[in-house]
């Protein structure tokens, strides 16, 4: 069943889960593996790029349409096209944090110390530990625990997602959690990376 916290609970815990996974310079791996002009973060501020772990996880630059509805209009940024293994904005918060912890037990390991494991907190139809999941397996991470707070009511995406869960890997200790230093970095860069679409009128705000 969920687990009931009371709200000072609740706060401590998730102030506990922010701290754990942090943030980390990235490793040699990650600086030669990856693109410095495919993060909007780094192209913006490039000196961040010695300093903050980061991989693309196969994401790319989505489109962004604009449309209409009873009269009003609104832009929609395709994130469901972001990655072909599994998209959605998801991936985006993943691309540092899932990079911090790689960073931190090739880190660790290299010291002779233990490898931190990972845990992944979501209710019972969460797109984060699918997401965390998926992508943390092609980084060749180890399968994360699992911590489910609540259940989901059981409609079909709740449902295809736990399924979906199920299938997967699960298997160790530091959290995976979309509200973190790193993922909220990465939302940034999603922002960031608009710029250039809005300059070049590609996009224009209704």
């Amino acid at each position: 069943g969920a687990l009931a916290l009371s709200l000072p609970t609740f706060v401590v815990l998730l102030r506990a889960m922010e701290r754990s996974v942090g943030l980390a310079p990235p490793i040699p791996s990650q600086l030669a593996g990856e693109s410095a002009e495919a993060c909007a973060l780094f192209r913006h501020l490039p000196a961040l790029r010695l300093r903050l772990a980061w991989r693309s996880l196969g994401a790319v630059r989505t489109p962004v349409h604009s449309c209409g509805l009873n009269g009003r209009s609104f832009l929609v940024k395709r994130e469901d096209l972001a990655s072909p293994a599994y998209g959605g904005n998801k991936v985006r918060t993943l691309q540092h944090t899932l990079a911090v912890l790689e960073a931190r037990r090739a880190r660790a390991v290299a010291e002779g110390g233990a490898a931190p494991g990972m845990l992944v907190v979501g209710s019972g139809g969460s797109n984060q530990v699918v997401a965390t999941a998926v992508h943390a397996a092609r980084l060749g991470l180890p399968p994360p625990d699992v911590a489910w707070l609540s259940p989901d009511e059981p409609d079909l995406d709740n449902s295809l997602n736990m399924l979906s869960a199920l299938s997967l890997p699960l298997g160790g200790r530091v959290t995976a959690w979309g509200a973190s230093a790193s993922g909220t970095l990465t939302l940034a860069a999603s922002l960031l990376g608009l710029l250039p679409k809005l300059a070049s009128g590609e996009v224009v705000f209704p």
